[in-house]
């Protein structure tokens, strides 16, 4: 997620070691809206010698949930957008690095990672972010379902010989089959 958020020449958090260097602390002071101290009083931070400053895993952390909060929409479409994709390689397992792994592997990994992992970002995301999530999935499902509608009505007046029928496809506007993302 930190990825998704932060710009790698800003910072990058080290997953292995659970420390992120902040290779531009002022960029990511306004981007978290944390305090520049936060990461300058780090008792376990230091200084490297290109000028970047790491800090320690419960600093860290706190920039995350910090970032999660802030872009609480982006992250949950995110979340939406994983568990789907865990879904489906839980049932049709996943491609890897040209070979494939069972669904069942699948299926332990993510409950192991995967849900934990998205449990927590949508604690951080909150109750608000998650139902405008949700609210905005049932209005493309609706959308979807009314330019289908109108579609075929204008595929019916097509086939009738109604002369009309061409403006309406024009002023439909994109094919709903470009609507899906």
């Amino acid at each position: 997620m930190f990825d998704l958020l932060v710009n790698y020449e800003v910072a990058e958090l080290g997953y292995r070691d659970g420390v992120t260097e902040i290779k531009n602390i002022d960029a990511f002071v306004e981007l978290t809206g944390l305090e520049r101290d936060e990461f300058l009083s780090d008792a376990l931070g230091f200084e490297l010698d290109s000028g970047s400053r790491v800090v320690a895993w419960p600093t860290s952390l706190k920039a995350l949930h910090s970032l999660v909060t802030k872009f609480a929409d982006t992250v949950a479409k995110t979340v939406e957008k994983e568990e789907a994709k865990a879904q489906h390689e839980s049932i049709h397992g996943s491609n890897y690095r040209g070979g494939h792994v069972s669904a069942e592997i699948c299926r332990e990994v993510d409950e192991e990672h995967g849900i934990p992992v998205r449990d927590v970002l949508r604690r951080w995301c909150g109750v608000e972010a998650l139902d405008r999530a949700e609210e905005l999935a049932a209005l493309r499902d609706e959308v979807r379902r009314i330019g289908l509608l109108a579609a075929e009505a204008i595929d019916r007046l097509e086939r009738s010989g109604d002369k009309s029928a061409a403006e309406l496809r024009r002023r439909l506007g994109v094919p709903i089959d470009d609507l899906d993302d």
